[in-house]
């Protein structure tokens, strides 16, 4: 009974995601988030199988050629600081596009954009609005109550997710672990311009009081002006 209850909220989350995407496809692709073309539920009719189980919700979304952030910056040889700033500012992008639809990502984190390359540089891509949120990158109001489901709410995430970028993804549990990672950051050698920028940023996004944070809008545009082109 447990397993049903966990398995029916799974679905509901599942859907309001799917219809959440779908609405953003009457207005065309994005560049900056992964397109969704189809949503259907098919039933698989194995007899070996539970009858709460043979029911299953298939999302289909344009294929991307490339590997989430968390990948494309810690695996293999490290990324530049700058190309991860870059694809950041795409996913600050994809965010404003969202916010005009009133539509706020909570579970925003390095395994929820993908990244793919094209030409010289990299293009980040927003792939995953489901309703979840992860403890590691979430707020403390995310966690402990529900004031923070506007915008304010993917700012902190953004925040936390870019702190994983600059400080090497150091290991840190939740928002205080959050909080305690950016102080040492702060205090530790600043490498150049860029890195003071980002961590100056970081402290912007990841205030506690939500209506201390910057807003998405303040995000790319000092990602732009950081940025070189």
């Amino acid at each position: 009974q447990n397993l049903s209850r966990k398995r029916v909220e799974l679905l509901r989350n599942a859907i309001a995601e799917a219809e959440t995407m779908l609405t953003l496809r009457e207005d065309g692709i994005h560049p900056n988030i992964v397109a969704i073309r189809e949503v259907a539920f098919l039933r698989n009719v194995s007899s070996a199988l539970p009858e709460e189980f043979k029911e299953n919700l298939f999302i289909f979304m344009d294929f991307v050629q490339g590997q989430t952030l968390f990948e494309y910056a810690f695996r293999g040889k490290n990324k530049p600081l700058e190309s991860l700033a870059f694809v950041l500012r795409d996913v600050a992008l994809g965010l404003l596009h969202l916010e005009k639809k009133n539509i706020t990502v909570r579970d925003l984190k390095p395994g929820n954009v993908l990244v793919e390359v094209e030409g010289d540089r990299p293009r980040g891509k927003l792939a995953d609005f489901g309703d979840g949120k992860t403890p590691k990158y979430a707020s403390r109001e995310m966690m402990y109550g529900s004031e923070g489901a506007d915008e304010t709410a993917h700012v902190w995430t953004f925040g936390t997710t870019l702190l994983g970028m600059v400080c090497g993804f150091r290991d840190w549990s939740n928002y205080e672990g959050a909080v305690m990672q950016l102080d040492m950051a702060l205090k530790r050698k600043i490498r150049n311009d860029l890195h003071r920028n980002l961590l100056d940023l970081c402290a912007r996004c990841m205030q506690l009081n939500p209506s201390g944070r910057c807003s998405m809008n303040e995000v790319y545009e000092t990602l732009s002006r950081t940025l070189t082109v």
